[in-house]
C-alpha cells in the first residue's frame, strides 16, 4: 500500500490528508483526519462529545460500497476533496496515480502543505 500524507485546513481547522493506492486490493483510499484538540483536564470528553476524529474516510463512504471502499480511480476522491474545500495537490495526485501504474506498495511519502516532499520511506 502506498501512503501519501500532507497537512491541509478545513474551515480554518488543521487536518491531515492520507491518500494512496492499495495494490493488494487494487483500489485507492482517502482519509482526512481532524487535528486532535488540545484539552485541559477540565475539558475531558464526555459521552455526549462527538469523538469521530475523521472528517472523511473512504471506508465509511456509502457511495463506495460496490468497491468495498476502494474505488479503481481517484475521481470520487477528487470530487469529495473539492466538496470539502481540501486541496488535491497535483504533485501528490500524480504520485498516487504512478503508484497504481507501477503497482507500488510499501511506500510512504510525507509532503508539506504545498506538495513538496519532506520524507520518503
Amino acid at each position: 500500500m502506498s501512503q501519501h500524507l500532507y497537512p491541509a485546513t478545513h474551515q480554518g481547522e488543521p487536518v491531515s490528508v492520507l491518500i494512496g493506492y492499495d495494490r493488494r486490493l487494487s483500489g485507492f483510499f482517502l482519509v482526512i483526519e481532524k487535528a486532535a484538540p488540545s484539552r485541559d483536564i477540565a475539558d475531558l470528553p464526555t459521552e455526549d462529545d462527538e469523538d469521530d476524529p475523521y472528517l472523511y474516510s473512504n471506508l465509511a463512504d456509502m457511495e463506495l460500497i460496490e468497491w468495498g471502499g476502494l474505488p479503481p480511480t481517484l475521481d470520487h476522491f477528487l470530487r469529495k476533496m473539492q466538496e470539502l474545500n481540501i486541496p488535491a495537490l497535483p504533485s501528490v495526485i500524480a504520485e498516487v496515480r504512478a503508484d497504481q501504474a507501477n503497482n507500488t506498495g510499501n511506500r510512504t511519502v510525507r509532503y508539506d502543505a504545498a506538495g513538496a516532499v519532506l520524507a520518503k520511506s
